[in-house]
């Protein structure tokens, strides 16, 4: 369990907050790894703490989504652009949605 929490918090900072689902598991893992496994206690308090924080973020983008839809328009005409230009990394879609 310890280590699907760690794994878990790694993919919901890393992988876009995990669209939610990620920093949800990696919690739920993160407090049956405390409390089933005590030697592997420390992977478990990791996953849960770097779980509890993409799921702090996704909250926080949902709330900016839905406070402010252009965001979200912003977002995706930013992404189609970078995909027709032939970006295929996460910076193409920040930078472009930066110099708006």
């Amino acid at each position: 369990m310890a280590v699907a929490a760690l794994v878990m918090g790694i993919l919901s900072i890393v992988c876009c907050f995990g669209f939610g689902i990620c920093p949800i598991l990696g919690v739920i893992f993160g407090v049956l790894g405390i409390k089933k496994c005590p030697s592997n206690k420390g992977m478990a308090i990791a996953g849960l703490i770097m779980s509890a924080i993409g799921l702090a973020f996704w909250a926080f983008y949902v709330v900016i989504i839905i406070a402010d839809p252009t965001v979200w328009e912003a977002f995706k005409e930013a992404f189609w652009e970078g995909y027709n230009q032939g970006y295929n990394s996460y910076g193409s879609l920040i930078l472009p949605m930066i110099g708006r």
